[in-house]
């Protein structure tokens, strides 16, 4: 279980010795304490901006519970984190916790209060009074389960605090909006799930929302208000002679395109965060190696970025998990 408080989105401020001038080509600070290298970044996507907006939304209208659904790796995980640091500066009052859904099905089994003892400690910490409970992979929840997400929700409400518990994980998770289940062990009375508001997330589908991530790293800072942009700090000279990844978008997106293409599938290109990340951390950790002024990133080096993320090889496995999705009307 963690909770945020937040921060300024573009990785803590760390110290150095001077702030190097526009010009320069050396790094502020080692390379191995980046937050690419480190895969601690955050990186901002169109749909994770409009899901932060509906959230805010879910906050203010004292929505109770909702849902958050996607395959594994189009990155639930990561929006987590992004949510957390955006929504905690506009919510300063509201308390953001993550818990794995294992938590809450030993809940039940090992102490009936166990939710409520421990989110009332975050609570008691923090001096809050509204709660954003994320539970991941909340699809492997089961009715008991429930309950004492039920019962957690009327014990803070006993107290004066407002939950809000969002539910991550596969498709599956919806089904929890449509079953009936016992709100105690002890009474044979069935009542229906509280009901819940729900946002699909998906991947990336365009090149202009792969342009948009690709100005995360363009834009984004480390240290934080350094003038040093993550692909500055990763391809110093070819960034001084004016690389930017934002510009190469359509050619990366084409490199996708045509690799989804000769699987033979028939689909709509959608590329998970997961592979749209490993392809990134490649082409900025691997190309550190050959920055220079005349750098190119043509694309045999996208299509060996891609080929490094594991994006042709998981192509086939996706697509049977999208066929078998929708065959059980859930995607």
């Amino acid at each position: 279980m963690a909770i945020s408080k937040g921060n300024n989105g573009c990785g803590a401020a760390q110290p150095y010795s001077s702030e190097p001038g526009a010009g320069s080509t050396i790094r502020p600070v080692d390379f191995d304490s980046h937050p690419v290298v480190r895969r601690t970044y955050n990186c901002s996507t169109i749909q994770l901006e409009e899901l932060a907006r509906r959230v805010a939304s879910w906050i203010n209208a004292g929505v109770q519970q909702a849902v958050i659904f996607a395959p594994a790796g189009t990155g639930k995980t990561q929006g987590i984190r992004f949510l957390n640091i955006h929504l905690s500066t506009q919510f300063p009052e509201v308390g953001f916790v993550e818990m794995p859904a294992g938590s809450v099905l030993g809940a039940h089994g090992r102490d009936r209060s166990f939710l409520e003892k421990h989110v009332m400690e975050l609570v008691l910490r923090t001096g809050q009074r509204s709660v954003v409970l994320w539970i991941d992979d909340s699809q492997l929840l089961d009715p008991p389960a429930e309950n004492s997400l039920r019962r957690l929700q009327d014990q803070l409400k006993g107290s004066g605090i407002r939950l809000l518990t969002v539910l991550l994980g596969h498709p599956r998770v919806r089904i929890l909006n449509q079953k009936w289940v016992p709100y105690a062990s002890d009474s044979p009375a069935f009542v229906p799930s509280v009901p819940k508001e729900e946002f699909e997330l998906h991947g990336i589908r365009s090149a202009t929302e792969l342009e948009h991530c690709l100005k995360t790293f363009d834009n984004d800072c480390f240290p934080s208000d350094s003038g040093w942009s993550y692909t500055r700090f990763s391809l110093p000279r070819a960034y001084l002679n004016g690389l930017r990844l934002a510009a190469h978008a359509g050619d990366l997106w084409q490199v996708f395109v045509d690799a989804d293409r000769a699987t033979g599938m028939d689909t709509t290109t959608e590329v998970p965060m997961l592979y749209f990340a490993r392809t990134i951390e490649y082409a900025l950790i691997e190309g550190s190696t050959r920055d220079g002024e005349n750098m190119s990133m043509d694309r045999e080096f996208w299509e060996r970025a891609v080929l490094q993320s594991g994006w042709v090889e998981g192509q086939g496995l996706r697509n049977l998990t999208r066929a078998s999705c929708r065959a059980e009307a859930l995607c």
